[in-house]
């Protein structure tokens, strides 16, 4: 946004002292260079400055003000050839909604841009304002469409488990980070369960790779469907889960874990930690992997003989891994 800002100032800016023709408003074209040239830093020094949630409404805001000042300037344009250009400017536009916003979003965004491209070619006065206008608007349309399609398989393709189709692990890390710091500014508690398939390389071992991914599936389908819509399931390795549990205390936790394990056939083990407000992902996992690990113990106390002593340090390089 802060490139286009800087490129429709400078183009501005060449408008108002080198016009290409007579009848192009110099003034209009030396006031939009001064708003694209200053708009460029303060977008970039927004950007910086504002927190990851108000990212996105600074892009909208941007978008629309792009859109009021490229509908000037193609209802200003003196000529076909810079009516034509000026309207270019709205695939820009679109491009970005379709890139950075989520599809619903873009949408509404391409729509305000056709309905601009259309209203100021009808506006402009030119000859050639019959043509350019649908010209401008399918193509605003078609690339909005395709840039978003691919846009949303990259977002899906880097924050999703191929296999399970809930969040992998950077996704949720972003999500956790954030969900964490809402919860300290609340004041409210938040939960992270950990939960770790019991005997899963047996399964693997006896019945093949394929019966585990169809176990891993099958597990990831039935826990969501335990979830509400604001809890974030992911997973982190191999048979491992993590539950996200924004404004749930440590019984309320218990709860969804009960409900988790009354759904499930397979055995699995878990680890629940809590913090009233906020509080360091690192040390809830250190927690909750504890929790998981003395559960563990308890069902297999022959295997892990001997064990609990190196624990401490085990569930600090898996937080740590993680985090």
């Amino acid at each position: 946004m802060a490139t286009i800002y800087l490129l429709g100032g400078s183009f501005c800016l060449v408008g108002a002292v080198a016009p290409p023709s007579p009848a192009t408003p110099r003034l209009l074209h030396a006031v939009l260079a001064g708003v694209g040239l200053v708009g460029a830093p303060l977008q970039w020094w927004l950007s910086g400055a504002a927190g990851r949630r108000a990212h996105r409404p600074l892009l909208h805001a941007s978008l629309a003000v792009n859109v009021v000042l490229t509908w000037l300037l193609m209802v200003s344009a003196a000529t076909p050839a810079g009516h034509v250009l000026i309207g270019y400017n709205f695939v820009y536009l679109a491009m970005v909604a379709a890139y950075f916003l989520p599809r619903r979003e873009a949408r509404a965004h391409t729509g305000l841009v056709v309905v601009a491209v259309l209203s100021a070619s009808q506006a402009s006065g030119l000859e050639a304002r019959a043509l350019v206008g649908p010209i401008v608007a399918i193509s605003v349309v078609t690339v909005s469409e395709v840039l978003g399609r691919l846009a949303t398989r990259l977002r899906s393709g880097a924050t999703t488990d191929p296999l399970t189709g809930v969040l992998n692990r950077g996704a949720f890390l972003d999500v956790a980070h954030d969900l964490l710091a809402a919860s300290g500014r609340r004041g409210q508690p938040i939960s992270l369960v950990i939960a770790d398939l019991d005997d899963f390389k047996r399964i693997n071992d006896e019945r093949g790779h394929a019966a585990g991914d169809e176990v891993l599936m099958s597990v990831a389908e039935t826990w969501r469907g335990c979830l509400r819509s604001a809890d974030v399931l992911a997973r982190v390795g191999g048979d491992e889960f993590v539950v996200l549990l924004p404004g749930a205390a440590q019984e309320q936790a218990r709860e969804v874990v009960r409900r988790m394990r009354a759904a499930t056939e397979v055995p699995w083990s878990s680890g629940i930690a809590t913090t009233e407000a906020g509080g360091d992902l690192r040390s809830l996992y250190e927690e909750a992997d504890n929790q998981l690990y003395a559960q563990k113990r308890q069902r297999e106390p022959r295997r892990d003989a001997g064990l609990p002593r190196q624990r401490a340090a085990t569930a600090s390089d898996a937080a740590r891994r993680l985090v």
